[in-house]
């Protein structure tokens, strides 16, 4: 597991120039600090600097940590930390701009 989370925080570039697949974490400087698993759950403590492009990464980033860590047999469930805070935590909010109405036409 820890070597598969290496692999990936390992690309630095989007598209990947060897597999041409995108990832949200190319700008991101993250290393594993360690790995618990116990009960079928996932404890996974990660340091560095998360980088997204922006909150349309939220998600892409929350599921390739994910689904990297749950192709392991044995483990169900997942908690992801970086620099000691829940990954969401971690994650940039939506800006208001982007969650406000768009003006409708009419009279």
């Amino acid at each position: 597991m820890n070597e598969a989370l290496t692999a990936l925080f390992a690309v630095t570039t989007s598209p990947d120039p060897a597999t041409g697949l995108t990832s949200a974490l190319a700008n991101s400087t993250l290393v594993v600090d360690s790995i618990s698993i116990a009960d079928e759950h996932a404890d996974i403590q990660l340091s560095g600097q998360l980088a997204p492009a922006g909150v349309c990464d939220n998600p892409r980033i929350e599921a390739q940590i994910t689904r990297t860590v749950l192709q392991f047999p044995g483990v169900e469930t997942v908690d992801i930390s970086i620099n000691g805070e829940p990954l969401k935590a971690c994650l940039p909010a939506v800006a208001r701009h982007m969650l406000r109405h768009r003006p409708t036409s009419g009279p």
